[in-house]
């Protein structure tokens, strides 16, 4: 067994699992669960830096020193952050993970280098005149991922949630945009040596709990120059050397406008997509930079394959909505699909939450134009029932 450890924050994600598991010959993987025990291992109340936690980790430091902290998700990658600078330990450090993890400093980190909608603390907003209290604001936890959490609301009411201090939030204007548009990559030695633009095929916040498409953009298509240009000012304002990076942003008219930034793989399907149409892994990319690796083979800038592929994610049906998961076989009949996987083992309690990931199946296409996508995703929506 290597001397060489490291903590790993585990969330039994299968992804990770499978990206990490190349180098058990040489780290000695400690993993670490929050909530409830699971198969006897190690377990914490929460990823949080709550004392029982950091006691519990203090000890295990104390008698299996660890080198490296993995993250597994978005929802832990700012304890192990945390604990990285706690411990003097390489890699992303707590301030500069709160950067990409608390979304009022991500605002403000944006602000001179992309334009983004105003927003405001709540309690800042609870306090300001909404102007017309019937315009819509958008308010999200501080904190979080896969829009659960979030909703599009007057702005009347979100000053009244706002005054009543039970929690703090953020309020954004809201954005009608035309599209939105996600760029994902990696920076490597403060190099940006992979980033593939994509779209969704609509707005995420209007589609969550829907089966929904994201279309990875051929090098012709002219949504794509303008969000790799966004996406490199965004990686060079963060001056972080070695990332994985997930960016949205939003389309209105002719102008980008950015809407949120994570330092990890993305969800949704997304990064298995590119996996499987670009050949890069962005799990195992967001491991190695974890533990101190080196790029791995395969990266590349996403301007070689023509005509549109991607991913649909057939949404969970939602209890009472009369709607089914297709079979397998049924999918793969609908033209254009190429590959079906499983979702999310937890898509309905997922859905349950507003996730807007809550896919019960992953339908990959390769497809010649952007109508036959869509006739795609249309076709699914039927076998689907809606």
């Amino acid at each position: 067994m290597s001397d060489a450890r490291a903590l790993v924050l585990s969330t039994g994600k299968p992804l990770f699992d499978a990206a990490r598991a190349p180098f058990a010959a040489e780290f000695e993987y400690l993993d670490l669960h929050a909530g409830g025990a699971v198969g006897g291992g190690l377990t914490v109340p929460s990823f949080d830096h709550e004392r029982e936690t950091l006691d519990t980790v203090d000890r295990l430091m104390a008698r299996r020193p660890f080198q490296h902290v993995l993250a597994t998700s978005e929802s832990n990658l700012a304890f192990a952050a945390f604990l990285r600078s706690r411990y003097g330990l390489p890699g992303l450090g707590f301030d500069a993970a709160l950067t990409v993890t608390n979304k009022w400093r991500m605002k403000q980190w944006i602000k001179p280098s992309l334009p983004t909608a105003r927003c405001w603390l709540s309690g800042d907003f609870a306090a300001a005149a909404p102007g017309d209290p019937s315009a819509d604001v958008v308010v999200k936890p501080l904190s979080g991922s896969s829009s659960k959490g979030v909703r599009r609301i007057p702005a009347g009411q979100a000053q009244e949630l706002a005054a009543a201090g039970d929690e703090l939030f953020l309020v954004e204007e809201a954005v009608d945009a035309d599209a939105e548009l996600h760029v994902d990559g990696v920076v490597r030695d403060g190099e940006l040596r992979a980033a593939f633009a994509s779209a969704y095929d609509r707005p995420v916040l209007s589609a969550a709990g829907t089966t929904r498409a994201s279309l990875h953009l051929p090098p012709e298509d002219p949504r794509r120059g303008p969000a790799l240009q966004a996406a490199e000012r965004a990686v060079a304002a963060l001056g972080i050397a070695d990332l994985v990076f997930h960016l949205e942003l939003f389309q209105v008219g002719d102008r980008l406008l950015f809407n949120e930034i994570a330092l990890r793989p993305a969800g949704g399907g997304v990064a298995e997509s590119l996996r499987t149409f670009h050949g890069v892994d962005l799990w195992d990319e967001f491991v190695r930079i974890q533990l101190g690796k080196p790029p791995g083979a395969g990266l590349s800038d996403g301007s070689g394959r023509s005509g549109f592929s991607g991913v649909i994610g057939v949404a969970a049906p939602a209890p009472g909505s009369g709607r089914r998961v297709p079979a397998d076989s049924e999918l793969l009949a609908v033209p254009g699909i190429v590959r079906v996987s499983p979702g999310s083992s937890r898509a309905a309690s997922e859905a349950g939450l507003g996730s807007s990931c809550a896919f019960s199946r992953l339908a990959f296409f390769s497809c010649p134009d952007e109508a036959a996508v869509h006739a795609a995703l249309a076709g699914i929506g039927r076998l689907s029932g809606g």
